[in-house]
C-alpha cells in the first residue's frame, strides 16, 4: 500500500471535507493507495489543540472585523505573514517524525500552515517527498503560498491569476475547482427523494444552512424576513451539531405560516440540495462548491471579512449567488428569487458553465507516480548503505 500523507485542521469544517474527498479521489484512482487524513495540529499539540481551537473559532464569531484586519494585513507576503511562518516552522521536528510514522508516497495539504513547514523541510533537503496543496475558499493568501510546494489545487481562475502575480509558475497550478465528495456529482431522481423527505413539489424550498456560529448568529432575524413572505414556502434548516440552535428553533417554528422542517447533523446533504429550489447559507468555500456541483442556486448572507466577502464576490460575478448585504434585502431579494423561475435557472446554467472549466484531479496520479518513483530511489540508497541525497 502507498500511503498518502492528508493533513488538514478542524479549524472549520470546510479544511476536513475537502481533505475526505481527496482521500476518496486518491482511492478511486488507485486501490493501492491508503489515504490517511491527520489534523496536524491536534496530532502535535493534544493537550493545547482543544483551547487553541476555542480561541480561534471565538475570535472569528466574537472579533469578525478583528479578524478581517489580520486576514488583510497577511493576504502579501510581508513581515508579519513572514514572521507566522517562522513560527509554524517551529514545528519542523514534529513534522519529520509524523513523516517517519507514515512514510508517504505523497502529502496533500488542505490547511495552509503544515505546508509551510513541509517546504521549509524541502528547502533543507530533509524530505523529498512531492506535496500538493489544495486552496479551500475562492480566494488567494499568503499563508497558502511556499516555495518548494510542488503544485496547487485552486477552485477558480481568477484565484490561478492571483497565485501568478504571487510568484507562482502557472504550471504548478491546476483549477480543479474546491474538491467535493463524489456524493454531490451524482444524478439524482428529485422526485424520488422529495417523496423520502416528505417534500411537497408544488412549494419552493429552501434550504438553510450556516448553523449557530454562522448564518443565525445570535439572533433569529432571518426567520423573521422570512416570515414576511407571502408566498406558502417550505423551509429545511440544518442545524448540524448546534443543540442549542435546535431547541431554540423548534420553539419558534410552532407558529410559523410555512411549512418547516428541523434538522439537526445530517450525513444526506446532498439529497437536501437535489431537492430544494435555492439555498441561503454563509458563503463557505467547500459549502458553495458543494451547491455548485450540484446546479443550486445561492443566496449568500452575513459573509465574513476576508476569504468569505472573496467567495461571495467570486461567486455573484460568476452568477450562481445572489448577496444580501443586509438583513433587510433578504425579503425583496428572496420575493424576485422564488417568484422568478427564469432567474433560478439561468443560474443554474451558470453552475454548469462553470463546472465545465475545471480541470480533472488527475493531476494527483502524475504526483503519486514521481512519488513512488523517488520512495524507490530512497530505498536503494538506503539499501546500499549510503546517505541519501534529497532532490530540490
Amino acid at each position: 500500500m502507498k500511503n498518502v500523507l492528508i493533513l488538514s485542521s478542524s479549524y472549520g469544517e470546510g479544511h476536513q471535507q475537502v481533505a475526505k474527498a481527496i482521500a476518496e479521489k486518491i482511492k478511486a484512482q488507485d486501490q493501492s493507495c491508503n489515504p490517511i487524513i491527520i489534523d496536524f495540529i491536534a496530532w502535535s499539540h493534544p493537550l493545547l489543540f482543544r483551547t487553541i481551537q476555542h480561541f480561534y473559532l471565538n475570535s472569528v464569531k466574537l472579533f469578525p472585523s478583528l479578524y478581517g484586519y489580520v486576514f488583510q494585513k497577511t493576504r502579501y507576503s510581508n513581515s508579519s505573514s513572514k514572521r507566522l511562518n517562522w513560527l509554524i516552522s517551529s514545528e519542523m521536528d514534529r513534522m519529520l517524525q509524523l513523516i517517519k510514522e507514515v512514510k508517504p508516497t505523497l502529502i496533500v495539504s488542505t490547511f495552509p500552515y503544515p505546508e509551510a513547514i513541509l517546504s521549509r523541510l524541502k528547502e533543507l533537503n530533509l524530505i523529498n517527498i512531492p506535496t500538493i496543496t489544495s486552496l479551500t475558499d475562492y480566494t488567494d493568501h499568503s499563508s497558502w503560498i511556499n516555495q518548494f510546494t510542488d503544485h496547487y489545487l485552486v477552485g477558480s481562475h481568477s484565484v490561478r491569476k492571483n497565485l501568478q502575480k504571487k510568484g507562482v509558475p502557472l504550471s504548478k497550478i491546476t483549477v480543479s475547482g474546491i474538491p467535493v465528495k463524489s456524493e454531490f456529482l451524482q444524478q439524482y431522481s428529485v422526485e424520488e427523494l422529495q417523496v423520502k423527505h416528505g417534500i411537497d413539489p408544488k412549494i419552493p424550498t429552501l434550504l438553510l444552512m450556516g448553523g449557530g456560529c454562522g448564518l443565525f448568529g445570535q439572533n433569529l432575524k432571518i426567520l423573521d424576513k422570512i416570515e414576511e413572505i407571502e408566498t406558502s414556502l417550505q423551509i429545511i434548516i440544518v442545524c448540524g451539531h448546534n443543540q442549542k440552535l435546535f431547541h431554540r428553533l423548534k420553539k419558534r417554528i410552532v407558529n410559523s405560516k410555512h411549512r418547516i422542517i428541523l434538522k439537526k447533523y445530517v450525513t444526506y446533504v446532498n439529497e437536501l440540495m437535489a431537492i430544494s429550489d435555492l439555498l441561503i447559507t454563509k458563503p463557505g468555500g467547500v459549502t458553495s462548491s458543494e451547491a455548485i456541483a450540484m446546479d443550486l442556486p445561492m443566496l449568500l448572507i452575513d459573509p465574513l471579512p476576508g476569504q468569505e466577502e472573496d467567495n461571495a464576490s467570486f461567486l455573484t460575478e460568476a452568477g450562481i449567488a445572489i448577496l444580501a448585504t443586509c438583513h433587510d434585502d433578504l425579503k425583496p431579494t428572496l420575493n424576485e428569487l422564488i417568484t422568478n423561475k427564469e432567474k433560478l435557472i439561468l443560474m443554474q446554467m451558470k453552475a454548469k458553465q462553470l463546472k465545465s472549466s475545471l480541470v480533472s484531479l488527475d493531476i494527483l496520479k502524475r504526483y503519486l507516480q514521481l512519488g513512488t518513483m523517488r520512495s524507490i530511489e530512497q530505498r536503494l540508497y538506503d539499501n546500499q548503505g549510503e546517505m541519501v541525497v534529497y532532490a530540490k
